[in-house]
């Protein structure tokens, strides 16, 4: 009788539950282009409407975690759209979270009964303890109910050991299920009503399309560079790590990325003053310069700027979409999909200072044909299959430096010969200054090398200060950098170069210099 009870009741709410469901659209995501941060769906359908004699009406429904406001809804040809309404109502669940729930409902039902089980063991451990102290009797029979006590207690214990390790398997189990229901649902339980309103018309379903933003999903790059100097060669491997809590299973949709230049600043920026006045001297301590040169150029300037199954680039105004093709992401998934893999031509040098450093900084400069546009993320640099750091790596336009750091093989030593200070001249005497080194660059690996030795170039900030450069061979100056003078060389396997460097410095007798940090 009561099984024939409930039964009439599930038929009764169940047919009441249909009855109150409104008419809806039956609609599948098409196509996502998904940002760093967020998504663009694309869903087509048809919609069931009521009609009326001033309109008909319907509804779709968006996730949560939807923008209701960046609903883009294309009907039919011949048909207008007239209205629009949004309402947040709370959400029915899919299959795959319905599952989830019965699941976590059914760990549920089994935390119960083991820690019934628990407390009970706890009790028989409390009451067989108790009798350790109470019992009495002959001496044969104290030993013989202190096995039984002793047998007790550990089986008590033992069983007590097991119900513990089921719990704190459950608790994990149920830890986990909830987890994933949040990656599922983003943490949202509602969703948005969307009711249509169309011109008048004797068709009841519309086949329609429609496109809106959404949260809580989104993708990031990681690079991968593996840098052969002696094949000349950088590989480069390019994924996306995409995840998506949106609530809905992207099932076979065309997927494709955006770069989304997140950088650029719209606004124009304003022109700053131009302004000559005079100023303090202030003192820069030698430490300060030292640190600054330590950094090879190339990278202080890259920190103030900040196959078949390969993604297919498609250029747009501001940015870059790839074109993934068919993909499936469930709700909640986070997975790493393939960009592009490549080996790029580069060419290797290792820049030395030997004022500030003892290591060779090993820098690649990459030349491409055409202009790439790689969007910012973390990069993973590896030499010759050996891992080295990761750090962040963008790539916009046709060439790139990139330093993958010191190399201890690559060795340079500044030797001190000579420092010297003194007056010459017969009629107007001077001050001057003088020194001498030797640049000892070694090159101890087993291929050849290209190396570019740089030292701080003296500059005089006065015109009675005069300044000589020399040696052998002779230094350079660069372009780039005025302040610096340069020295290119080729080293074979195993060889040590040495470079000689004379400066001299002159100035009036009377004037007070400061010879600068390397006196």
């Amino acid at each position: 009788m009561r099984t024939s009870l409930c039964t009439a009741l599930q038929l009764l709410f169940g047919l009441s539950f249909v009855l109150a469901t409104p008419l809806t659209s039956q609609a599948a995501i098409t196509k996502v282009t998904l940002f760093p941060q967020s998504a663009i769906i694309e869903e087509k359908g048809s919609i069931t409407l009521q009609a009326s004699k001033k309109q008909r009406t319907g509804y779709i429904m968006l996730p949560g975690q939807a923008d209701p406001s960046s609903l883009a809804f294309v009907p039919p040809k011949g048909v207008s759209l007239t209205q629009i309404s949004s309402e947040s109502i709370v959400s029915v669940d899919s299959k795959h979270i319905a599952q989830l729930k019965q699941q976590l409902e059914h760990l549920n039902i089994q935390q119960g009964k083991l820690r019934a089980k628990q407390q009970g063991l706890a009790a028989q451990l409390v009451f067989w303890k108790s009798r350790q102290d109470k019992e009495q009797g002959s001496l044969a029979q104290l030993k013989q109910l202190s096995l039984i006590l002793a047998q007790e207690i550990e089986t008590a214990m033992m069983h007590k050991d097991k119900v513990t390790h089921k719990l704190d398997q459950i608790a994990q189990n149920m830890a986990e299920l909830n987890q994933r229901l949040a990656d599922i649902q983003g943490g949202k339980k509602k969703s948005w009503k969307i009711t249509l309103a169309f011109t008048p018309g004797t068709t009841t379903t519309l086949p329609c399309s429609w496109s809106y933003s959404v949260r809580q999903c989104g993708w990031k790059p990681l690079y991968r560079l593996e840098a052969l100097p002696e094949q000349q060669q950088i590989r480069f491997t390019w994924q996306a790590r995409v995840h998506q809590s949106t609530g809905l299973d992207w099932n076979d949709v065309q997927l494709a990325l955006a770069t989304g230049k997140m950088h650029l600043n719209p606004t124009l920026p304003g022109i700053r003053p131009w302004i000559l006045q005079s100023v303090k001297t202030q003192h820069v301590s030698d430490k300060a310069v030292m640190m600054e040169m330590a950094a090879p150029r190339a990278v202080m300037s890259a920190a103030r700027k900040g196959g078949s199954n390969e993604a297919r680039e498609e250029r747009k105004g501001t940015f870059s979409t790839w074109q993934l093709g068919q993909r499936t992401l469930a709700a909640g998934d986070d997975t790493r999909l393939t960009m592009k893999e490549d080996v790029w031509s580069a060419s290797f040098t290792y820049i030395l200072r030997p004022s500030v450093s003892t290591w060779g900084f090993l820098h690649a400069t990459i030349g491409h044909e055409e202009a790439l546009d790689l969007p910012y993320g973390e990069a993973m640099l590896l030499v010759d299959g050996a891992f080295l750091r990761k750090q962040g790596f963008a790539f916009s336009g046709k060439k790139q430096h990139l330093f993958f750091g010191p190399d201890p093989l690559v060795h340079a030593k500044a030797v001190l010969k000579d420092k010297k200070t003194g007056t010459s001249g017969v009629f107007s005497h001077k001050e001057t200054w003088s020194w001498d080194w030797d640049l000892i660059i070694t090159n101890n690996k087993s291929i050849p090398i290209e190396a570019v030795v740089e030292e701080p170039k003296p500059i005089s900030r006065d015109e009675d200060i005069v300044v000589s450069i020399s040696g052998t061979p002779a230094p350079k100056d660069t372009e780039d950098n005025p302040d610096t003078m340069t020295w290119s060389l080729s080293l074979d396997p195993g060889v040590k170069q040495t470079l000689s460097l004379h400066v001299e410095a002159k100035a009036p007798e009377d004037m007070s210099v400061d010879p600068g940090w390397r006196w």
